[in-house]
């Protein structure tokens, strides 16, 4: 992948959105108890919960790509340089990227966005397995009936 590409695409952010209303309306209205299997109405409990962490997790890595990455590298290059949208021309200031690449800043806050991705790609990795478990517990529960 080109540099610029992948400046581009860390100043960028994403967040899951999974209809919370939709998890939380039947916990919270009362109606887990007409669930027989225990396993199952405790993993559907605890699940949106589960989601709210991740959403926050994701909040906060865009804090920082807002907060600190995108400004530093707005401060350091000329970002009409770096993303380049049809029609529109490149900047009048130089396009080095040399100076943003050899920046112990910068090293350090692609090190940050690394590490608080990695976690948050983690934690989809345990929902993912978490509503597996769940789709499981459903499909053994309505063989049970």
């Amino acid at each position: 992948m080109e540099v610029r590409a992948a400046i581009d695409r860390m100043v960028r952010w994403w967040t899951y959105d999974p209809q919370m209303g939709v998890m939380s309306g039947p916990i919270q209205s009362g109606r887990l108890s007409i669930i027989s299997s225990e396993l199952l109405r405790n993993a559907l409990a605890s699940c949106p919960s589960r989601v709210q962490d991740l959403v926050e997790d994701e909040i906060f890595v865009q804090q920082v790509t807002a907060n600190q990455l995108e400004p530093f590298i707005s401060d350091t290059v000329a970002m009409r340089n770096i993303v380049s949208y049809a029609d529109v021309g490149g900047s009048r200031f130089t396009a080095s990227l040399a100076r943003l690449l050899t920046d112990q800043k910068f090293e350090n806050l692609v090190y940050l966005k690394l590490g608080l991705t990695l976690g948050v790609l983690e934690e989809y990795e345990g929902l993912a397995a978490e509503i597996t478990a769940i789709k499981e517990l459903i499909e053994i529960a309505s063989k049970a009936r």
